[in-house]
């Protein structure tokens, strides 16, 4: 990363032959993390999307934002679903508040 951030990645992957669950992935994620160290900012990101401009940035504001409206596989045309399939962040006020992800799409 070129935005000189102090962060820690975490891949979670789901094993088995279950029905692919992202939001679960993301539950378990962000509980998980929480175990090595109090982290005030998460940002969920599909391992296989980059961002493509430094000027995206990395960061944690005050609420939830998308930070992907745009993405190259999609054709560039921004079409919202929360949370997106792309990546996002939360701040950890956020995130305790509404206690997890929902489950189904």
């Amino acid at each position: 990363m070129r935005q000189t951030l102090n962060y820690r990645i975490f891949v979670i992957e789901q094993a088995g032959t279950s029905t692919f669950n992202r939001a679960l992935l993301f539950n378990i994620g962000f509980k998980e993390s929480l175990k090595l160290d109090s982290f005030n900012c998460f940002i969920f990101h599909d391992v296989d999307l980059l961002l493509q401009n430094d000027n995206n940035i990395y960061d944690c504001k005050n609420s939830p934002s998308h930070l992907s409206v745009a993405v190259d596989k999609f054709g560039y045309k921004y079409d919202f679903i929360f949370p997106p399939p792309q990546f996002s962040n939360l701040p950890d006020n956020t995130r305790t508040k509404i206690k997890s992800f929902v489950f189904v799409f």
